[in-house]
């Protein structure tokens, strides 16, 4: 196993160590020590959560996130929705 195959082993099982992250969306690509994470999570705590949890693996130099966060349908709001929430705030 090459270096990078054992990085994204490790990165992998360190994604898949807390209840805060969903690994399954979650790929990992490695080269040089470099981590890229892509796919989706549900919310940006868990984005923020799974760069942090590659982060922490020995031989991570850096993370590069690609992450892409995919709001559940019942969260999302429509550009209308939204300005009249800002406006009933500011009001």
């Amino acid at each position: 196993m090459t270096v990078d195959e054992t990085l994204q082993t490790n990165v992998l099982a360190e994604l898949g160590c807390g209840p805060s992250v969903t690994a399954g969306h979650i790929g990992v690509t490695t080269k040089g020590g470099i981590v890229t994470l892509s796919g989706h999570v549900r919310n940006y705590m868990e984005k923020h959560a799974a760069e942090r949890a590659a982060g922490r693996v020995k031989g991570v130099r850096t993370v590069v996130d690609q992450i892409e966060v995919r709001l559940p349908d019942h969260a999302r709001r429509t550009d209308d929705e939204s300005a009249a929430t800002v406006v009933e705030r500011l009001d």
